[in-house]
Formats: structure tokens, C-alpha cells, sequence
């Protein structure tokens, strides 16, 4: 399972490189404890981290590991040993002089999915049975995949009870809205309700991305009383997996009432590179004031429903943006064969009818 460990300046805490952590050992998984040895007068610097450690590829391989939650100050904790054994109480996971700082982990050897059900375009969820239309429904993600039976004794002997395989799949459920953002993991028994003004995300992490069936259940709003004669769940109108874009009735799964559209993305880990644990600011975000950078000059004018005062991608553009106060401008810049760069490459050709 999940277990926390400790990561350092030095090669007894392998030098940053969580691969080659110390895991804390615990009885009561309240007290995290482990001994290590120093060098004496050195300073030491070192984070904590929770995560999983997982059974090596090869035999004399190192452990792979899955870091869940790491602590992120700027300044990691120190520690410099003068005496022959000493003890440090380094208080809780994630708070180092009263203030709390952790982010998430990286991706290792998992691989993440995301899904995204929102109404920016069009409807996530268009139904086209009549009894449904003015329904208003909520969702529920199931992740369901196949269990591999494992016939090897011999290597099921090898295999250490404390280090597990594989991880766990996780889901981590987000409701985004203008005003709020919001992340749970865990959903109701019927899921979330699809609203037009909060985008619906899904963050997946598996090990086995190929074994994995990701199933959406849908629900009426109204789960006063059941819809299909039967159900299991009140309001159970069908289901629809991620392989197919069509909802199949409870009872009927051949008989489809609508079509259900998500947004994905697919993120694996990089090949051949390495992340580690000694600078933290990576993902750090300064609070700051926000700045106005026009796009395309002064915005889009080409596919917008009202008709734009100045072109896209023209000087014009750039200082219409510029008298409004724009901090930055993005534009597009052509090149043409002899290296002239053009601004403007948006032509437009007037046709006039002649008799």
C-alpha cells in the first residue's frame, strides 16, 4: 500500500532520487520512523514524500516508485549531525515552521487519462428518445478491467508480500466553475449532476491503460422514482463505455436514446528522463497581477458573430492593442522567400458582379 519515505542530499538518502528513497516503517500508521546513517558535520538537506513502492522489473533492479504527494517548500528540511545518534521529531507530513506545502507527484511508469464533460460547445449529453429530452441528468464514472491470473508459482514465490506489483487504479474527481474549483476522490452513488455553467473533469491513473473499460452511467435529476421498471438505481437511465459514443438503454443495450461527448487527453511519463526531488519550484505559481496580452493583435476577427472594428494580425491590430493598456501582443509572423517577415497574410478578395 501506500507508504511515506524520505529523500536527501546524500547517497543514504539517495541523493534526491526517490528510486532510492528510505521508506519510514510504522505500526500503527500513525508514527513514520527510520534510522539512517550521516556523515558527521555535514549538512543534510531532505523531503518527505507518499507514495508506492513496486515490485522491480528485473532482479537486481530498483523498486519502482509511484510518488503520490511530496512536501514542496522552497527550502527543504536540514540537518546537520555533530553528536554520534541523534533523534529528530519532525513534527507532520507536510508542514515545516507552521506552514503547510505539498503538490502532487510526477508520473513514472503510470500512465494518467483525462476526461472532460463540459457545455463550451455543444451539449456533453444529446438525447434523442422523446421521454428524455427534457431531462436534466447526472453522471457517474465506473473503471472496470480485467483481473490476469497469475500461473507462475514459482514466480509468485519471488515475489516479496510487502511490495505490491502494480498500483492501485486512483480517480480524482474535479467540478470547475468561474467561481469555485473543487476536488474529491470520491463521487455519489449517482454520480454528479451535468451543469452548463461547471465543466465535469476526470483525472485517471493506471499501470495498465490497455486494460482498462471506462463505464459512465447515467441518471435522471429527479431520483424521486425509478424509470425503467426494475432498476437497481432509481433514475438508471443507461450506460455508455468510453470505447463507444452511444448511451444503451438499461435492459436494451443494443437500443441507443443519445450520444454522450468527452474531451480526453492521454499523458505518459517522458522516456529517459528523470525527475527528482531537490528543486521544488517548478510548478510554483508567484502570486502576481494578472496581465493582458492581446491575441492575434486585438483579438479575433475572423470567426467572431460581430463584426471587429481592426483585422487580426495586422499593425493596426497591434496598436489597437497597445492603446488599451496590453501588456504583451501574440501575433502571427510569415516569412517570405527572400526573409521578408509579413505581419498580415490574412487576404481577403472583394468580388463584385458586373453585367
Amino acid at each position: 500500500g501506500e507508504v511515506f519515505a524520505i529523500c536527501g542530499s546524500c547517497s543514504a538518502l539517495g541523493n534526491w532520487n526517490p528510486q532510492v528513497a528510505v521508506v519510514l516503517q510504522t505500526d500503527d500508521r500513525q508514527l513514520w520512523k527510520a534510522t539512517v546513517e550521516l556523515p558527521r558535520g555535514v549538512p543534510v538537506r531532505y523531503r518527505y514524500f507518499k507514495g508506492y513502492f513496486l515490485e522491480p522489473k528485473t532482479i537486481d533492479g530498483p523498486c519502482e516508485v509511484i510518488v503520490h504527494t511530496w512536501e514542496t517548500h522552497l527550502q527543504p528540511r536540514s540537518i546537520t549531525p555533530l553528536e554520534n545518534e541523534i533523534t529528530i521529531d519532525d513534527g507532520y507530513f507536510g508542514i515545516r515552521n507552521g506552514i503547510e506545502t505539498v503538490d502532487a507527484g510526477w508520473l513514472t511508469c503510470q500512465t494518467e487519462i483525462r476526461l472532460r464533460l463540459h457545455y463550451s460547445e455543444k451539449p456533453p449529453v444529446v438525447i434523442s428518445k422523446k421521454k428524455f429530452k427534457t431531462s436534466r441528468f447526472r453522471v457517474k464514472l465506473t473503471l472496470e478491467g480485467l483481473e490476469e491470473d497469475e500461473d507462475d508459482e514459482e514466480g509468485q514465490e519471488k515475489t516479496s508480500p510487502t511490495v505490491p506489483q502494480k498500483m492501485a487504479n486512483t480517480v480524482e474527481f474535479s467540478l470547475i466553475s468561474n467561481n469555485e474549483y473543487k476536488c474529491r476522490h470520491s463521487q455519489p452513488d449517482c454520480g454528479y449532476a451535468l451543469q452548463p455553467d461547471r465543466w465535469l473533469e476526470y483525472t485517471i491513473q493506471t499501470m495498465e491503460p490497455d486494460n482498462l473499460e471506462l463505464i459512465f452511467d447515467f441518471f435522471e435529476e429527479d431520483l424521486g422514482e425509478k424509470v425503467v421498471q426494475g432498476d437497481a438505481l432509481p433514475g438508471h437511465v443507461g450506460s455508455a463505455c468510453l470505447l463507444s459514443s452511444t448511451i444503451a438503454e438499461l435492459g436494451n443495450p443494443r437500443k441507443t436514446i443519445g450520444k454522450v461527448r468527452v474531451d480526453y487527453i492521454i499523458i505518459k511519463p517522458i522516456q529517459g528522463y528523470t525527475c527528482d526531488m531537490k528543486a521544488s519550484y517548478a510548478k510554483y505559481w508567484k502570486p502576481r497581477t494578472t496581465l493582458d496580452v492581446g491575441h492575434r493583435g486585438a483579438g479575433n476577427s475572423t470567426t467572431t458573430a460581430k463584426l471587429a472594428k481592426v483585422q487580426e494580425n495586422t499593425i493596426a491590430s497591434l496598436r489597437n492593442a497597445a492603446s488599451h493598456g496590453a501588456a504583451y501582443v501574440e501575433f502571427d509572423v510569415h516569412l517570405s522567400k527572400d526573409h521578408v517577415p509579413i505581419v498580415y497574410h490574412d487576404l481577403t478578395c472583394c468580388m463584385a458582379m458586373k453585367k
